[in-house]
């Protein structure tokens, strides 16, 4: 397999290798009159890396101190280093095909809204970040699924509309724990 070298960002010509810096090959133009010197950095390592870290600390292996530890870098920089990776999407895309005998709604409160979720037994189904239980945030859960045969909810008046609304003939069925 050959060699990908880079090329002078300057005068475009080849370059060479020149040693190495941080574990990392440095380039120098074979141009004379150039002989500009650089790194090739390659991100896609350095965000597999970082996503690797937060993976460990989301999902409780390791402190971000331990991280921080590491990765050889403060605290401050771990944060800073996993703030864009807190925002990626997670998939939420449920078989609209598949017909649940029964599923539950609910919404839960956090800092940064409320979260409407719909499970089974085994699984949650879909989820719907939102302000409050309306009617509007419980229709754009529900019309991500297909109509079961029933529904467990909490009792408020929200869920109750979106569903007679989306799902006339499904049964409504209040938790017996909110009851």
């Amino acid at each position: 397999m050959p060699e990908i070298r880079p090329r002078c960002p300057l005068c475009t010509g080849e370059m060479k290798k020149n040693g190495k810096r941080n574990a990392r090959t440095r380039w120098r133009c074979k141009n004379t009159t150039c002989g500009i010197s650089e790194q090739t950095h390659r991100p896609d390592i350095t965000a597999k890396r970082h996503f690797t870290y937060f993976h460990n600390h989301v999902t409780g292996i390791y402190p971000i101190t331990e991280c921080a530890r590491l990765m050889k870098v403060s605290t401050r920089t771990v944060y800073r280093y996993f703030e864009p990776l807190w925002l990626i999407e997670i998939p939420n895309n449920p078989d609209k095909h598949r017909i649940h005998d029964q599923i539950f709604i609910d919404g839960t409160y956090t800092a940064a809204g409320c979260l409407l979720i719909a499970s089974t037994p085994d699984h949650v189904l879909c989820w719907h970040w939102c302000k409050q239980e309306t009617t509007h945030s419980y229709t754009q859960l529900l019309s991500k699924l297909a109509a079961p045969l029933c529904v467990v909810l909490d009792g408020g008046q929200g869920a109750q509309a979106a569903i007679k609304k989306l799902w006339p003939n499904t049964l409504i069925q209040r938790c017996l724990i909110h009851a």
